[in-house]
């Protein structure tokens, strides 16, 4: 009789993998099955969404492959003890638990969640914390892609219907509720910009020096060009005048550290510190999180639990000492509306072995150094140095100011010296960049001024007339238009990491060192956008969008299809005032992708009206697709051939059962590890003589510890992660 067992099932292998060492040790036996993320999705080639009286129905289907999965966990669920449903903590999550229970016909579960994957936190979790499934959240989830499908599918439609109807040299590929919000505040700050024409002006300056100490003062008129002989005057008076010292005030101020991460200033910070894309630090914070290295990454809350704080006390007193560390729990003002759900994203740990100095190590003793690399300990140190400065006492600045005139002109000056480090002395440079904007440097510019008497008279080392040009209005870089967005509570945590790469992709806006310019196609999307349905570009319309989904998922509001009618309504009224009829079959946005990506590889013009049929897209697609190129035998069946696709290579045996499946963003993943620079080509050949067993042989690669080394790149499969790239070395020889 085989041993009873309890199933639990989460999204993913890594994560699957952390807790399955976790609980091996347990008196009891588990089994823990991945579901690879959502197992259901609206389809791709149709609005998939039917109003039935005053509910809507959505056509789910399966994801590629994931029917048979959720047959295999139906299976194993059958013979289990207990089933534990552990999706993610957040609305996508929930609504995989639903799909899952309900495609395996679970009528016996324990819904439950982690916010980390550590062992106490899971064993209490799985004791404490089960429940059934939360319908609230999962209307929620629906309300929102059920309108997304509502708003984008047809309006993407009808703009390009008008755009073609206006003759209009532009073709937008579609139009989206989150996506168009963003566009506008980029259009409109695109607008102030050119719009501004520089101007010079001039300021007086007067350097001194008192006990030794040199510093500025600056007279705070802005001098224009046609006041250049007022200028001369006044300078001509500083210099044959006395400057006595007017007003000294002594002041010191605390300056608290900066609240612990949420999911947009950990994206801000990746992007100021390292140049990371905020797709790329999600990634690495989902793996620091699914091996148990960190809290749940989607967050809106500053909330630290209790008993991290208590570890972070400890841990500060003793390396620190007593005087340095705020025993009493910071809290940090909530500036808007937040879902609470989740702390901050924070380390698990803090004890010496997982100081960022000491981690890597633990990554090697753990066996995690396979996935975790220089790009992971970055972003590691960085939310592990803006914790802990959170139980640090403020550090102490003196902000003195004075004011010194010279025949009623006055000049002003004002310290800025630190008196006593407080949290900064943990990476305070590296915190504060992290959440500087372009032009802020100047801000940590140390000021230090003399101690001076009321009365007294001082004598100017140099005094000059300072040209000066107007500041025009902040381009938004990358990492200050993630705060931007979520400060207005236009996106929430689960979706702003995939705004930019949106934008970019409909080639709607371009990134050039990091700041955000709108092409002339997004430019006129917008005024589309504007002059047509407003409602979509109206960032207060949008906070409202989302204030809704909380009300629903708190029970304060009816269900989804309330909402999803209110938005079935306001694109119907569109369609009526553009009197565009949507009834002809056209093409799905994936087919307008795919057949515009054919044309590009091809070399060719997408021809003249295509996009307003979808058989004529569909024969388009039909008549000019790349051919799959095969790259060789399948190591897995050892009979079907590897072909590359689109996203991966793939055996042409997967109808027979082969699983073979190896990720091109996976294989891209490994090669940006190691600063190899790759194109499509260059990894179709890698592939290539990896399967044909005469594996490419690289030199001068760069190591993780800065050390080159040579090795060949072979394929090799990994028992969680499936086929993956590698590296083999060469045998030294004695």
């Amino acid at each position: 009789m085989s041993q009873e067992f309890n199933l639990l099932i989460v999204e993913s292998p890594n994560k699957s993998k952390t807790i399955a060492k976790y609980l091996k040790d347990e008196p009891e036996r588990w089994k823990v099955m991945a579901t690879l993320g959502h197992i259901l999705n609206l389809p791709d080639d149709e609005h998939g969404i039917e109003q039935r009286g005053d509910a809507f129905v959505g056509k789910w289907i399966y994801e590629k492959g994931k029917k048979k999965l959720v047959e295999e966990i139906a299976e194993v669920a059958a013979q289990a003890k207990a089933v534990w449903v552990a999706t993610d903590p957040d609305r996508e999550g929930e609504k995989i638990a639903l799909d899952v229970v309900a495609r395996a016909k679970l009528s016996q579960y324990h819904r439950v969640t982690f916010n980390e994957i550590t062992k106490s936190e899971i064993l209490i979790a799985i004791k404490e914390r089960a429940r059934t499934l939360d319908v609230r959240v999962t209307e929620a989830q629906r309300a929102r892609r059920y309108i997304d499908r509502e708003v984008g599918y047809p309006i993407s439609q009808l703009i390009r219907a008008d755009f073609k109807r206006s003759h209009s040299e532009h073709r937008p590929s579609g139009v989206g509720r989150v996506l168009s919000a963003a566009l506008h505040i980029l259009a409109e700050n695109e607008k102030r910009i050119e719009a501004f024409v520089s101007e010079p002006y001039w300021q007086i300056v007067v350097d001194y020096v008192a006990d030794g100490i040199p510093f500025r003062a600056t007279n705070q008129i802005k001098f224009k060009e046609e006041n250049i002989e007022e200028l001369q005057e006044v300078v001509h008076q500083v210099r044959k005048n006395g400057h006595i010292v007017e007003e000294f005030k002594p002041d010191n101020h605390d300056i608290a550290p900066y609240p612990p991460l949420t999911t947009s200033r950990l994206q801000r910070g990746g992007f100021y510190l390292f140049g990371f894309d905020p797709n790329h630090t999600m990634a690495l914070a989902q793996q620091l999180f699914e091996l148990g290295y960190i809290t749940y990454h989607r967050t809106d809350s500053y909330r630290i639990s209790d008993t991290a704080v208590h570890e972070m006390t400890q841990v500060l007193i003793d390396f620190f000492g007593a005087e340095h560390t705020l025993v009493a729990k910071r809290e940090f003002r909530k500036t808007k509306k937040i879902a609470d759900a989740h702390e901050a994203v924070r380390p698990t740990y803090f004890g010496e072995e997982y100081f960022p100095s000491n981690i890597y190590q633990k990554w090697m003793e753990k066996g995690d150094t396979s996935v975790l690399g220089k790009d992971h300990l970055k972003l590691y140190e960085f939310i592990f140095y803006r914790t802990i400065a959170v139980q640090l006492k403020n550090a102490v600045y003196d902000k003195t100011q004075v004011v010194i005139s010279v025949a009623g002109v006055k000049f002003k000056a004002q310290a800025n010296h630190q008196l006593y480090p407080g949290w900064e002395m943990i990476g305070g440079r590296f915190i504060k960049a992290s959440e500087r904007n372009e032009r802020d440097e100047w801000k940590d510019r140390e000021v230090q001024l003399p101690f001076l008497t009321i009365g007294d008279t001082l004598a100017p080392v140099n005094i000059e007339a300072i040209e000066k040009k107007t500041r025009q209005p902040d381009r938004y870089g990358i990492g200050r238009f993630i705060t931007t967005l979520d400060d207005a509570g236009i996106a929430r945590p689960s979706t702003l990491d995939s705004i930019i790469p949106s934008l970019k992709a409909k080639e709607y806006v371009f990134v050039r060192n990091g700041m955000l310019y709108v092409s002339e196609l997004g430019k006129a999307v917008d005024a589309w956008v504007v002059a047509k349905c407003p409602w979509m570009a109206d960032r207060e319309h949008a906070k409202e969008f989302e204030d809704k989904l909380d009300l629903i998922e708190s029970g304060e509001m009816g269900t989804a299809d309330e909402l999803i009618t209110e938005y079935h309504n306001l694109v119907q009224a569109l369609k009526k005032d553009l009197g565009i009829d949507l009834q002809v079959g056209k093409p799905t946005p994936s087919q307008i992708e795919y057949a515009t990506k054919i044309a590009q590889q091809k070399g060719m013009e997408v021809p003249e009206g295509l996009f307003e049929s979808d058989k004529a897209t569909a024969s388009f697609i039909q008549k000019n697709q790349i051919k799959r190129v095969e790259v060789g035998v399948c190591p897995e069946c050892n009979t079907g051939k590897v072909v590359m696709r689109d996203k991966m290579f793939g055996c042409t045996g997967y109808k027979e059962g082969c699983k073979f499946i190896l990720w091109i963003k996976s294989a891209e993943t490994f090669f940006d590890r190691f600063k190899i620079e790759h194109t499509e080509h260059f990894l179709k050949e890698v592939v290539q003589k990896a399967l044909g067993k005469k594996p490419m042989y690289l030199t001068g690669i760069q190591g993780k510890t800065g050390n080159n080394f040579d090795a060949a790149v072979v394929l090799s499969k990994h028992e969680t992660y499936g086929w993956q790239l590698g590296f083999e070395f060469k045998a030294k020889k004695l």
